[in-house]
């Protein structure tokens, strides 16, 4: 069954070729950034005198009403809107829409209009991940567990280093966000197919209307180049990836084996024959979205590999594992965000665990650099020794030669954490330091997030101020 196309073409088009080469599934996400686009356009060129007016202002009006849900079924969100304003208004009112203008610079604005907004929705959700984090920091200051190392217990910690370590770890994932951002944040806008126009177009207005910082100057490199959407599903991925780690070390923790914590209900499903069982099944899934974003990432980079310039079709496929990942990772965020914060921490469990494995031998080690003129090397290699023949901390002792009431004081996890002072450290004094240098943080990338939040609202209203300067 063949169909005609509404663009022209030389002949009718196959309807499953034009399915299969239909984007519309995925452009709901830019639908919106396309209508801006368009009013942002058609202002331009009535400013610029290359289009009437009186068919300017008609598109803009029925611009300010289409709904997704209106639009017809087309090969992409662009053509189906043209389609929606030629049924409304009319070829020879609706035709003066696409004047000066590709779908390749358009759909190129649309998704870096679309891209930034999810940037700082997903670092709206980091800020207030890491927030909850500083509460359960909060709480636990000196609660004492085992730190690990090869998945074996290592040398004693505290609960708030392990949680502010995320806080570290998420502060530089909304750093690499925010430079996307600001990459992302240029216009492709006047492009054309590639070479752009011979109409006397202002590239600066459109990207002003729009809000964003400049516009990307060369005209076949700002259509065709998609290492904007490399580059963020790269961040992604690294972001995901931390989120991930936490979700293994939590679905560890809530194990009969560990019994560190107590996950909520909410987040957790029973067997469907086994009625004991609560299972982490969101903490499972959050780990294998992990797994999606990166196989999204090399997608993407087996895509872009052997591309020639400027514009191919290949790029369409692109697309959808942005979407994808920023999806995966927004939900990972939230959803790991009210798992850390409702949990029940078996504080006890951490103690007991913590003074087990002669956890702190590093320290007994360390006695004997400081007070007995050892070498390190040579001091470790005695501590070793001593744990292999011993039982107890008696043996111990007197395999060193040291009384036992030093090597129990020495080993003694509370001590060891209290004890360490640079900073970053465990030590209640190191951790309270730490929290409010990461507070510090948090509350810069809040100005920061604001800032740009106000700047794109700002630049939403003067577009609809200069629309409505045309239709009141």
């Amino acid at each position: 069954m063949k169909e005609k196309d509404i663009l022209g073409e030389k002949s009718e088009i196959n309807l499953k070729a034009k399915q299969f080469i239909s984007s519309l599934e995925f452009d709901e996400w830019i639908f919106e950034a396309d209508v801006m686009v368009d009013m942002a356009h058609i202002i331009m060129l009535m400013e610029r005198g290359i289009i009437p007016e009186k068919p300017g202002k008609k598109i803009l009006e029925e611009l300010e009403d289409v709904k997704y849900d209106d639009l017809s079924e087309e090969e992409d969100v662009h053509v189906a809107i043209e389609t929606y304003l030629k049924n409304k208004l009319g070829e020879k009112v609706s035709g003066w829409l696409h004047t000066a203008r590709s779908r390749n610079d358009e759909v190129a604005t649309c998704i870096r209009i679309k891209s930034r907004e999810e940037i700082l929705e997903t670092v709206n959700k980091l800020l207030k991940l890491n927030k909850a984090l500083i509460k359960r920091v909060e709480e636990h200051k000196t609660t004492i567990m085992p730190g690990f190392t090869h998945l074996q217990h290592a040398e004693p910690t505290s609960l708030s280093h392990y949680f502010l370590s995320y806080i570290q770890s998420f502060n530089r994932d909304i750093d690499r966000l925010l430079d996307a951002y600001d990459r992302i944040n240029k216009s492709p806008l006047g492009g054309g197919a590639f070479s752009s126009t011979s109409f006397d177009i202002d590239r600066e207005m459109t990207a002003d209307l729009l809000g964003f910082d400049e516009i990307l100057e060369n005209s076949m490199d700002a259509v065709s180049t998609r290492d904007y959407i490399h580059e963020l599903i790269s961040s992604l991925s690294n972001l995901i990836t931390s989120i991930s780690r936490i979700a293994e070390e939590l679905i560890l923790w809530s194990t009969k084996e560990f019994s560190y914590v107590d996950l909520p209900s909410e987040f957790t499903s029973t067997s469907s024959i086994m009625p004991q069982k609560k299972n982490p099944d969101v903490l499972e899934i959050i780990r294998a979205k992990a797994g999606s974003v990166q196989g999204n990432l090399n997608s993407v980079q087996t895509t872009l590999k052997a591309l020639p310039y400027a514009y191919n079709r290949d790029l369409q496929e692109i697309t959808p594992n942005l979407w994808k990942s920023l999806k995966s990772c927004q939900d990972s965020i939230y959803l790991i965000k009210e798992i850390l914060k409702g949990m029940k921490i078996n504080e006890g469990t951490l103690k007991e665990q913590s003074q087990t494995g002669f956890i702190g031998a590093s320290e007994l080690a360390n006695y004997l650099v400081k007070n007995r003129d050892t070498p390190f090397r040579r001091a470790h290699n005695m501590v070793s020794q001593a744990i292999e023949k011993s039982k107890d901390y008696q043996e111990i002792a007197e395999f060193l030669n040291v009384e036992e009431d030093v090597v129990s004081d020495v080993m003694d996890p509370e001590t060891i954490v209290q004890n360490k002072k640079p900073r970053g450290s465990p030590s209640k004094e190191k951790i309270l330091e730490s929290k409010s240098n990461l507070e510090k943080e948090i509350e810069e990338n809040e100005e920061k997030l604001n800032e740009r939040l106000n700047y794109l609202s700002q630049k939403r209203e003067m577009l609809k101020n200069k629309k409505t300067e045309y239709i009141g």
